[in-house]
Formats: structure tokens, sequence, C-alpha cells
């Protein structure tokens, strides 16, 4: 049980160190769960990229990130590859700082500041990889919630 404490403090505490961030909004007022529509760069491989966010309140702070990216094959961009990861973020006021894994290479690893819109319904994003020397960026917007029936 302690490697697995360990491990989740040497993943997470560049996740907790960015969402020290202050703002004027509580965290309390916000609503980040749903679908967010994503655009983004991946400076690693040098393409542009589209992703499907499902955002999910795990506690008063923590959050799921559920990650289905989409990403065109070069140089076939007629034919995309599809990615799915589970992250965890902590929300500070308006920003939720993401650590993530890549499941299909488990030592990629990284984390993530997002700094949300005052209305929860966009945000914008900053990454890196541990270990690299570039940062990407995405954008995204919340999709309209589907009424239940």
């Amino acid at each position: 049980m302690k490697a697995k404490a360990l491990i989740l403090n040497i993943v997470l505490a560049p996740a907790i160190a960015l969402a020290a961030t202050p703002s004027d909004l509580p965290s309390g007022m916000l609503n980040i769960s749903g679908e967010y529509q994503c655009t983004g760069f991946d400076p690693y491989s040098q393409q542009n990229y589209s992703s499907l966010l499902t955002i999910s309140k795990v506690s008063e702070r923590i959050y799921s990130i559920y990650d289905q990216t989409l990403v065109a094959r070069s140089p076939d961009t007629s034919k995309v590859d599809v990615f799915s990861d589970r992250e965890i973020g902590i929300l500070n006021d308006n920003v939720l700082a993401i650590a993530y894994q890549n499941r299909r290479a488990p030592m990629e690893q990284g984390v993530e500041h997002v700094t949300f819109a005052p209305d929860g319904r966009s945000f914008f994003g900053v990454w890196a990889q541990m270990g690299g020397t570039v940062v990407g960026t995405e954008s995204c917007h919340k999709l309209p919630a589907i009424a239940q029936s």
C-alpha cells in the first residue's frame, strides 16, 4: 500500500502544485461535469487532434476524466486512430490540475493545467509529458446535455 501511495504522490504532486493558482471564483460554484469537444496540438507528434472528454465529479474537488482522442494517420489523413485514457484531476477555484498516464505506453505520463471560463462551459489547457521539453495546448467547449427520458 505504501508503494501505491508513493507512486500516487509522485504522479499527482506536480498536478497539485499547478492547482494552487488562486482566483475569485469558489470551486463550489463551477459545474464542470459533462462532455466537452476539444481540439489541440500535440508537439510530440506534430499533429492536431480532436477529442471528446467526459468529466465526472468523484468528490468535492476530485474529478475523473475520460478522454477519447482522434488522431489522423499520416500520410492518409482520411483514417484516424482512436485512443482513450482515464485521468484524474483536482479542482481549485477555476483551475483543474490533471495527472495522466498513457495506457498504451505506461511510461508516458504528464500533467495538464486547465483554466475554465467563469461559467464552466469552456476551458483552455496546457499540458506536458514528464521529462518533456515542449508543451501541448487544447481548447474545449462543453456540449449540451442530452435530456434524460
